[in-house]
C-alpha cells in the first residue's frame, strides 16, 4: 500500500510544481463554428436598415443607437471559443456542458455568449477582482472555459491580435502608444480630439480587420488545485493507515 501513497504523493509534487504548458492556436479567419446543433457566423458584410434583419448579420455587428458597428469585444469572446473548439476537436459545443469565466469587463462577453449565442447570465462569471472598463489591458484579454468531465482551460489573446502599423503623419499619432493606451485615453477623455480621432480612425478598425482575419490564442489547462492533491494523498494515508493495523483489510 506503501506505492499507492507515494503514488499520490508524487501526483500532488508534480501537479503542484510543473506548471501546464500551453498551446498556442493559430485561428483561421474561418467563420463556422457549431454549438448546440446550430451554427455561429461571425463575420458578414455591414448591414444596413435597422434591426431585426433577415437574415441576421455576423455575430461581429452591433446596433448603436441609429448606426451598425463592429464590436471587437464581440469578436474576441467568439475567437476564443474557436481556438478552444480547435484545440480539443470538440466540433459541436455542448453550451450546457461549459462554464465561462473571463476577465474582459465589457458587455461584449454578455451580448456574445449570452444575447446571440446559448449561454445564460448564471453560466457566465466575470472576474473578481476586475479591472476598470477604461484601464483593460492585454493581460485581460482572456477567458477560463470550464467543460463538465473534462477540466477547464484558459483561452489568452496573443498581442500580435491587437498589433497596429503607426501612421505617424496622423496628428493624433502617440509615440509608443499601442491600441491599449489609445483605448484607455478615448474612454477616460470628453470631447473629440487628434488623439481621440486616431483611436476612432486608425487604432480600432485595424483591430478589427485583425479580429475579422487569422488571430492567435495561448490555451493552458488550468491545474486542479493544490487542496486537491492534499486531499488526495491523505486518502491514501488513511488507507495506508488502515491496511496497515489491519492486514487482513477486514
Amino acid at each position: 500500500m506503501k506505492k499507492s501513497f507515494y503514488l499520490v504523493l508524487c501526483f500532488f509534487i508534480i501537479g503542484s510544481v510543473l506548471p501546464a504548458s500551453a498551446a498556442l492556436i493559430n485561428v483561421g479567419a474561418g467563420d463556422g463554428i457549431t454549438i448546440d446543433g446550430s451554427g455561429y457566423i461571425l463575420k458578414s458584410e455591414e448591414p444596413t436598415g435597422k434591426p431585426p434583419i433577415d437574415p441576421p448579420p455576423g455575430l461581429m455587428w452591433e446596433y448603436a443607437t441609429d448606426h451598425w458597428k463592429a464590436c471587437i469585444c464581440r469578436m474576441v469572446g467568439y475567437r476564443a471559443l474557436q481556438a478552444l473548439d480547435q484545440h480539443l476537436g470538440l466540433g459541436n459545443i455542448n453550451s450546457s456542458s461549459i462554464n465561462i469565466l473571463t476577465g474582459w469587463n465589457t458587455d461584449g462577453p454578455e451580448e456574445i455568449f449570452v444575447d446571440n449565442m446559448p449561454w445564460t447570465e448564471d453560466d457566465l462569471t466575470y472576474a473578481d477582482p476586475i479591472t476598470a472598463n477604461e484601464d483593460l489591458t492585454l493581460g485581460d484579454a482572456w477567458y477560463k472555459f470550464s467543460i463538465e468531465g473534462t477540466g477547464t482551460y484558459l483561452v489568452s489573446s496573443q498581442a500580435v491580435n491587437y498589433t497596429i502599423d503607426a501612421d505617424i503623419e496622423h496628428s493624433g499619432h502617440q509615440e509608443g502608444w499601442d491600441f491599449f493606451a489609445y483605448r484607455t485615453y478615448f474612454k477616460t477623455h470628453s470631447g473629440m480630439d487628434d488623439t481621440k480621432m486616431y483611436f476612432k480612425d486608425v487604432a480600432r478598425p485595424q483591430i478589427v480587420e485583425n479580429f475579422k482575419g487569422a488571430t492567435s490564442f495561448d490555451v493552458t489547462p488550468v491545474p486542479l488545485p493544490a487542496a486537491f492533491w492534499f486531499l488526495g494523498s491523505g486518502l491514501a494515508g488513511l488507507i495506508a493507515f488502515k491496511r496497515k493495523t489491519n492486514p487482513d483489510g477486514c
